[in-house]
């Protein structure tokens, strides 16, 4: 249940608590977004669950997690220490970092008609998703932090969005039918919906007059 009211918390404060944009609005209504970047903070962390198990599958495990998996393990490395390895993390890294960009895009596609061509840099920091087969049983939540700039082109920023978070969210069998509007706001793929929950309230800040939080 935890979980659940993790994910409601960024989802329904996702409009209501979107902070104002620290320009005056003649100046926003004169920016054009023609590029999106995005990557990792430093300290960046993810913990993305399925792509865990996916990727030990990759290296040899069979039934990923599992006791079969551990009983099979001999001579390598444990599940745990295998998924948390940095070769597992950068695969995370790399197959999440496009679908941020491509929900930046779709989020800001012919949003800001302005003549003052911008980028908009973003920099996660923190994603987590739990796992399917929780989802389907007890619920979960997956959630992603990140900071996002805007940058004009002699690469100065004009205005940083802090600690921009989107989630997305199961309930499971068990909580079938409890909070019912958060659930129906997630449905299709879980991490598309996780991405374009940010970067849609992305666009509520950059685009304030379009925004109806």
């Amino acid at each position: 249940m935890r979980w659940i009211i993790v994910a409601v918390i960024f989802i329904t404060s996702g409009c209501a608590n979107t902070p104002q944009i620290p320009l005056p609005l003649q100046q926003v209504q004169s920016l054009k977004v023609t590029a999106i970047e995005v990557d990792y903070a430093p300290n960046s962390t993810i913990a993305w669950s399925d792509e865990e198990a996916a990727f030990a599958k990759s290296k040899g495990y069979v039934d990923a997690g599992s006791a079969v998996a551990e009983a099979n393990a001999t001579n390598k490395p444990s599940y745990e220490s295998l998924v948390n390895s940095p070769e597992s993390k950068q695969h995370q890294k790399a197959l999440l970092l496009p679908r941020v960009k491509a929900a930046f895009e779709k989020a800001l596609a012919d949003k800001t008609t302005g003549t003052q061509a911008v980028k908009v840099v973003v920099t996660i920091k923190v994603m987590s998703a739990s796992p399917a087969a929780q989802c389907g049983a007890i619920g979960g939540a997956r959630w992603i932090e990140a900071t996002a700039s805007i940058v004009d082109a002699a690469g100065k920023k004009l205005a940083t969005y802090d600690d921009l978070r989107g989630a997305a969210m199961c309930a499971g069998v068990i909580n079938a039918g409890v909070l019912a509007a958060a659930i129906s706001a997630s449905q299709g793929d879980p991490i598309d919906v996780l991405t374009s929950s940010m970067a849609e309230n992305f666009k509520k800040w950059l685009t304030p007059k379009a925004g109806s939080g």
